[in-house]
């Protein structure tokens, strides 16, 4: 299907249109593990007054409302919410046109969608762009995806060995204006943009007596995206981070891109398990 942009999803995350999310089914063996969210979905299943059919013993059981799934069952069931899929953007001109995504099921009737921050792996630029998606359906295959495509295991090029992902599109705009000298925050929007980031507030850059007002720069505001005791230096560009808080730094926004020696180059390599979370 086409595919869009949709920064409220997650990176690791692909939107589905529940009506092609129906028709993608997924067989899953019934087992303790599992079993809460079967009964789930057979529940719903129920109350929309369909048919519950299940392999049990080698025979297909239609199941009674007021009926129970055994371990060991075989259901066929669509894709919910977490399932994993690999997606494929054609031409497959590199190793990173194939990605293991998890979906999320969205109320939308003609497209998928992805963060536009992984747009680089795929090639995405919006012109009409389709993505070609498989449903795997063992557990050997979803644990081969996890561990040979997933979005954290692609954190870096195989042909340049730069870092795939970075700030794009409308965030790198974003950064490059909150970065701006003279850019101040008041309390209200302080905490109001702090509740997006992952820690504490500051204290503030600016304190007037008169009337109590406090002010925060726009560096400030980033270094709330940085992890504690993080350490980065851009002599070109003229940035300085000291202990996850941003000291100087330039009016151009190239360190935080696929440049060499980039922000998120050296980020992958201080954090590598969280830095999708900083990204």
């Amino acid at each position: 299907m086409v595919v869009v942009v949709d920064p409220k999803i997650k990176l690791g995350e692909i939107g589905v249109p529940r009506h092609i999310a129906e028709l993608l089914q997924v067989t899953e063996y019934v087992n303790k593990w599992n079993f809460i969210k079967l009964e789930k979905y057979i529940i719903l299943i129920f109350l929309w007054g369909e048919e519950v059919c299940v392999l049990r013993g080698g025979s297909l059981v239609r199941l009674a409302i007021t009926d129970k799934l055994h371990s060991g069952d075989v259901l066929d069931r669509p894709i919910l919410d977490g399932d994993i899929v690999m997606v494929n953007r054609p031409p497959s001109i590199h190793q990173h046109s194939i990605l293991a995504l998890s979906v999320i099921i969205l109320p939308i009737n003609s497209d998928l969608s992805i963060n536009p921050l992984i747009c680089s792996p795929l090639h995405g630029d919006f012109d009409g762009n389709c993505l070609q998606g498989y449903v795997p359906q063992s557990v050997d295959s979803r644990v081969e995806l996890n561990e040979l495509v997933a979005l954290d295991k692609q954190l870096f090029n195989g042909q340049s060995g730069r870092n795939l992902l970075s700030l794009s599109h409308d965030g790198l705009t974003a950064a490059h204006l909150i970065l701006e000298d003279g850019v101040s925050l008041n309390k209200l929007q302080m905490q109001q943009l702090q509740m997006f980031c992952s820690y504490e507030l500051q204290f503030p850059a600016i304190t007037k007596t008169t009337g109590n007002t406090c002010f925060w720069t726009g560096k400030q505001l980033m270094s709330l995206l940085m992890p504690p005791g993080f350490v980065y230096v851009c002599l070109s560009n003229g940035v300085h981070i000291s202990k996850g808080e941003i000291v100087t730094s330039s009016n151009g926004t190239s360190w935080l891109w696929d440049t060499d020696g980039n922000l998120f180059d050296c980020l992958i390599k201080y954090c590598k398990d969280e830095v999708l979370q900083f990204l």
